[in-house]
């Protein structure tokens, strides 16, 4: 099934985001003298409070613009991978967003130079939205680097995303899996489904075309790991961090000591539990061989529970209820709004 083929009402609607290709070029167009702008300020976002104040506000406006651009242009290619303009939204709005990387790649350099006065402007009520993203920032500061060191940080940074960007491009197609003698549509957002499928034959099927996809690709996908993981490498040691974990748990706030932590207890502390599980399902199911395929087969098989997607809002709404009704009506207004694209298809 093809994306245009679903009811509309069970497809998103992103013209919340923009209603046409007219309004999305135009808010382009804006983010683009928006950073103009922005980049003109170098060397006076400090000058005084109201300047200050008025960089961030604008600054935050542009990061708005690019996440709306982006978004748009990202949804609209994954459900429709072939829609030429979406393709080039969605090119344009990222080398807009490149292009900012490196426009304003002195703007952290600027506000850690004038961290005194800037913490005094952060008592001030006016400034109270800003008092968490300068925390976070004062905290980097151990890891920047010099104003030409950071321009080539930047311009570096694209190359980074290479890697994860073509992965996340990559489009594979399943073989059908055959259930009841008819061919059954295979994707991402299907694959469990099959799983949980109490004919031994069908679940390995799904299993092994779904797999094998990737493993058609394996050196390909290999090559990518390779190249991220050189990537972030490359950035820990430059930023002068001890490793990559180290500088991949920076953001968090999490320090090696708790990884490790969590490491030890899922694979040593409860490593035998888990196997204790695994052989109880065995037992139960009755299975001479478990395979990765029959960990997620039912082990109650008399009881077949599904909903449809009016019932499951409704049992959302329930969940959500103890959390106040601005929860719940969020909810209401995503299924009204169509925030939801449903159903898998082709390409999606």
């Amino acid at each position: 099934m093809k994306h245009n083929e679903i009811e509309t009402q069970l497809t998103w609607d992103l013209s919340s985001l923009f209603e046409n290709q007219a309004a999305f070029d135009k808010q382009y167009e804006a983010a683009q003298a928006l950073l103009t702008d922005l980049s003109a300020r170098k060397g006076h976002i400090s000058d005084n409070l109201q300047s200050y104040i008025g960089f961030m506000e604008d600054e935050e406006t542009f990061e708005r613009y690019i996440n709306n651009l982006t978004s748009y242009a990202h949804m609209a290619t994954d459900v429709e991978p072939d829609n030429i303009q979406q393709q080039e939204n969605l090119s344009k709005s990222f080398a807009l967003y490149q292009q900012s990387v490196i426009a304003l790649s002195f703007v952290p350099l600027e506000i850690i130079e004038h961290k005194e006065i800037i913490e005094e402007w952060l008592k001030e009520e006016d400034c109270r939205d800003f008092r968490y993203p300068m925390q976070e920032l004062f905290r980097t500061i151990p890891h920047r680097l010099d104003e030409e060191k950071e321009a080539i940080m930047a311009k570096v940074s694209e190359l980074e995303r290479i890697s994860s960007d073509t992965f996340e491009a990559f489009r594979l197609q399943y073989p059908d899996v055959m259930v009841d003698g008819k061919p059954q549509f295979l994707s991402d957002s299907t694959y469990h489904s099959f799983l949980h499928n109490c004919d031994a034959n069908a679940r390995k099927e799904a299993f092994e075309n779904f797999f094998g996809e990737y493993k058609r690709y394996q050196n390909t996908f290999m090559n990518l790991l390779s190249g991220h993981a050189k990537g972030q490498v490359f950035e820990a040691r430059m930023r002068n961090f001890d490793s990559a974990l180290q500088a991949s748990l920076f953001g968090d706030g999490a320090d090696e000591q708790l990884f490790y932590k969590v490491l030890d207890m899922a694979n040593v502390k409860y490593r035998e539990g888990l196997h204790d599980y695994f052989r109880y399902r065995k037992h139960v199911l009755k299975l001479e061989e478990q395979h990765p395929y029959d960990i997620f087969l039912p082990m109650v098989s008399d009881i077949d529970i599904s909903y449809t997607i009016d019932e499951s809002f409704d049992i959302l709404k329930k969940a959500l209820a103890p959390l106040g009704e601005e929860y719940v009506s969020l909810l209401q207004k995503a299924k009204d709004e169509r925030w939801i694209d449903f159903m898998p298809c082709e390409g999606k």
